[in-house]
């Protein structure tokens, strides 16, 4: 069966998404190691899919690493750290299910992010198929097609409901955060991402490779 949604992306640009959690991320004082940060991508790009038919959050190819999921074009680009650009608005219904997503997943502690993709079997699959084989829209969509990842829908709307207008982005207290310019912040850009290169994979100095045959809840 064919699950690829005939709608376009939601989002013209991948970029925008990845700039998106960037912003998020400072406003909340978040870390954002790079191997969160593409896995976040990853489960926003699976999450809407699942939610809409197939259809895709944005333009993203997503191949599998050893590190875990990777959005090529978006590693190159970000590997000195995120480019300088200011953030491009999106819609309000993509931007309510972004803000989802991160509720649900951006407080967690790397491990725990990747621990939740493990548990998917895609990105396990795709790597026993080779390094940098492809994880397809169809594979994302049937891997978490009914999922309530991100919570109930009453939930979800009294978390939109509780938003006021005007305020892009907040700290995980709910106070006031200016919107941010990649690149123009006081954070410095090792702040945020900082990858070395190890075969083509991410690779941070805090980051511990995941192995998908271990137990992702063994600790090991």
């Amino acid at each position: 069966m064919n699950v690829i949604s005939d709608q376009p992306p939601a989002v013209r640009s991948t970029l925008d998404v990845a700039l998106w959690f960037v912003a998020r991320g400072n406003s909340a004082d978040a870390q954002m190691p790079p191997r969160k940060f593409h896995n976040l991508l990853y489960l926003a790009q699976a999450l809407f899919a699942a939610e809409n038919e197939g259809q895709m959050l944005a333009p993203a190819t997503f191949l599998a690493a050893e590190s875990g999921p990777i959005e090529p074009n978006i590693y190159q680009l970000f590997d000195n750290g995120p480019p300088l650009r200011r953030l491009n608005d999106i819609a309000a219904p993509v931007e309510d299910f972004l803000h989802d997503v991160w509720k649900r997943f951006g407080h967690m502690p790397t491990k725990d992010v990747e621990s939740f993709v493990v548990r998917d079997r895609v990105w396990a699959d795709a790597l026993k198929r080779g390094r940098n084989s492809e994880i397809t829209i169809e594979q994302m969509f049937m891997a978490y097609q009914g999922s309530r990842a991100l919570g109930s829908t009453p939930q979800r709307e009294a978390e939109k409901k509780s938003r006021k207008p005007g305020k892009e982005y907040w700290t995980q207290d709910g106070k006031k955060a200016e919107r941010w310019i990649p690149g123009l912040s006081g954070k410095k850009k090792s702040d945020f991402i900082t990858p070395g290169k190890k075969n083509g994979d991410l690779k941070t100095p805090d980051d511990k490779s995941q192995n998908p045959s271990q137990n992702p809840d063994s600790g090991q």
